[in-house]
């Protein structure tokens, strides 16, 4: 797999060499052996320094095709970061990169809600250091989200950030807790057929 990984500055922020060195090391590392188990030929990564991050783990990361994913990382917390959380983020980015290549990632929410779950669980199965806040519930936590999210399953016109991101009325990373469930459900999985299967399917193999 061809890995090509960019740095990029702020006039208000930058990082040291030291941290762009770490920071490709953990990409160059984590990005082969995701890239491996799903057949990628071409990843691009992007690392910018904010302070627009995750307030829990300090960076934060998007896929924007198949082969772009974008990381965003708070240059001042890099120390617990990046070997702690990044690698986490890099599973969990290229798990949808893998789904973008051939499927909508977020046509209807049940889409959105497979996509995120089984980022969620691929980077929890590769990186089991990092437990992702987003994951995490307790049983009555999860029945009341599960009761709020099928009765929406199917539908197209929903906000992503309020359904994940908690801009609205519903809670905090509903649809990444209801993903991470479901798929945690399935016996075995395999996430590199998983990944490219479409989301009924994937859905009609959860044991609730």
């Amino acid at each position: 797999m061809k890995l090509n990984t960019y740095f990029l500055e702020s006039e208000k922020l930058k990082f040291s060499k030291k941290q762009v060195s770490e920071i490709s090391d953990v990409i160059e590392e984590h990005a082969t052996i995701a890239g491996n188990i799903f057949g990628l030929k071409l990843l691009n990564f992007t690392v910018y320094p904010t302070k627009k991050v995750i307030r829990e783990t300090g960076e934060s990361g998007f896929t924007e095709s198949s082969d772009f994913i974008r990381l965003g990382i708070d240059p001042d917390r890099t120390d617990k970061s990046v070997k702690n959380v990044v690698p986490s983020t890099i599973y969990h980015e290229i798990c949808h990169a893998a789904r973008q290549r051939k499927l909508d990632f977020s046509r209807t929410l049940l889409d959105a809600v497979i996509s995120e779950g089984l980022a969620t669980a691929f980077e929890e199965k590769m990186f089991p250091r990092f437990v992702a806040p987003w994951g995490i519930y307790s049983k009555l936590e999860i029945d009341k989200l599960l009761k709020i999210f099928d009765g929406h399953r199917t539908d197209r016109s929903y906000n992503y950030f309020e359904w994940f991101q908690g801009m609205g009325k519903l809670p905090r990373w509903l649809g990444y807790k209801v993903g991470a469930y479901l798929i945690r459900t399935i016996k075995n999985p395999d996430f590199a057929k998983l990944t490219i299967m479409p989301s009924d399917k994937v859905y009609s193999l959860v044991n609730r």
